[in-house]
């Protein structure tokens, strides 16, 4: 669960975030790992870490891993804007593959994917797979740029994007970078709101 600032004084939303975790854990007795600006110091802080370490150590908050709903990620970060394209193929290997050449760009210094986070799924039920991604540095990295590299790579691999999903929550000042992306305007949010 993240907690995001977008406006006042960030070590408060850290306090709240860590209280809150705190609260969680007492009343469903479910560990909790603090991540990103809300780890505590000398605690691995990085979140594609912690959802890689299910059961294991460190634990902020010690408690057995609950036997129903396992372990919880709290943190206060960025904001960040998460989306899926959505892929008219089942061949999830090719998505795959697709994303890999995502990250591969953004880790060779490709600034238009700068903190790009990229993962292709299988949508059987829907029979196609998903493109999805998450762009943790939207100040510097707009959609629509993203989505061109999306493009290519799977037209590269003989795919075709059939639609695009807004995850969550999009900030005004980003709506301008965003225009292939599909946003309903309840997702819209002014930056004098803090979101939890």
């Amino acid at each position: 669960m993240p907690f995001v600032l977008l406006d006042g004084d960030e070590s408060i939303l850290i306090t709240d975030c860590r209280g809150w975790a705190q609260a969680f854990s007492d009343e469903f007795e479910v560990p909790v790992h603090l991540y990103e600006k809300a780890a505590l110091p000398g605690r691995e802080h990085r979140l594609p870490y912690l959802r890689g370490q299910v059961a294991g150590p460190p634990i902020e908050l010690n408690r057995p891993v609950h036997p129903k709903w396992g372990v919880s990620v709290v943190g206060v970060r960025d904001f960040l804007l998460a989306a899926n394209i959505d892929v008219a193929t089942t061949e999830l290997g090719l998505v795959r593959r697709a994303a890999k050449r995502i990250r591969d760009e953004r880790d060779a210094g490709v600034d238009a994917l700068r903190g790009v986070r990229a993962l292709g799924f299988e949508l059987r039920s829907r029979g196609m797979t998903q493109l999805s991604l998450n762009l943790t540095e939207p100040d510097q990295t707009s959609f629509d740029e993203v989505y061109a590299y999306c493009l290519a790579a799977l037209d590269d691999f003989g795919a075709t994007i059939v639609g695009t999903e807004l995850i969550g929550v999009i900030r005004e000042r980003d709506l301008p970078g965003a225009k292939r992306l599909q946003i309903d305007p309840r997702q819209v949010v002014r930056e004098s709101a803090t979101i939890r």
